[in-house]
């Protein structure tokens, strides 16, 4: 490099001075614009002259979730209930024992119920046949039925918000040649449906 270029590069005190001023421009900033706008703090009042104090207030589009939207429950007026069940299926074609049976819990429209269950007895799962939906009726006496889901499967397990009042649960139906029992648990807000009754005609009763 020759003098020349040597020359053109600034000295120790200015690089310190450009330094020092950018800091202040940025404590500045921060102080008078970031700390009113987002953390409702005004030490040098800035924030309340120009308007961005304003910015931290709430306003209604903060509002994200209201009572009835979705991921809200409303309060069940069912006591919360918590059940274990065990349902024999016989092998298909028994002449004495059902091979296949309803099995519902009550709920009122809203109210949520979680459950488990799984074969026991069995490693085909497509020797059994699993259907997940609810019933009831309306003011003219016409049967509605909700399906849920239908599956060949050993297990399952999820959560039900009841999407109207009315019986939920489950119709299974064992294909193999020898019985089977089906583990199930449920948790949740919901009533127990009576031995006869529509849903448990079974007559099913917790352990």
């Amino acid at each position: 490099m020759n003098s020349g270029q040597i020359d053109q590069f600034p000295s120790v005190g200015k690089l310190l001075l450009l330094t020092g001023s950018a800091c202040a421009v940025a404590f500045l900033y921060i102080v008078g614009a970031v700390l009113p706008a987002e953390f409702n703090r005004d030490p040098l009042g800035i924030g309340k002259a120009t308007g961005l104090s304003d910015l931290y207030s709430p306003g209604p589009e903060q509002l994200v979730i209201e009572e009835g939207s979705v991921g809200y429950l409303p309060e069940s007026t069912t006591p919360y209930a918590q059940h274990s069940f065990t349902i024999e299926l016989a092998p298909n074609g028994d002449a004495h024992l059902p091979s296949s049976l309803e099995f519902k819990l009550e709920l009122n429209s809203g109210s949520a119920m979680v459950y488990s269950w799984q074969v026991n007895g069995l490693t085909d799962p497509t020797r059994l046949f699993a259907e997940f939906h609810g019933e009831t009726y309306d003011a003219s006496g016409n049967l509605i039925v909700g399906h849920y889901g239908e599956d060949r499967t050993l297990q399952d397990a999820g959560v039900l918000v009841a999407p109207f009042d009315g019986v939920h649960g489950w119709y299974w139906r064992n294909d193999a040649e020898t019985a089977v029992t089906i583990e199930l648990t449920t948790a949740g807000f919901y009533r127990l449906v009576p031995a006869g009754n529509m849903g448990n005609e079974a007559g099913i009763a917790p352990n």
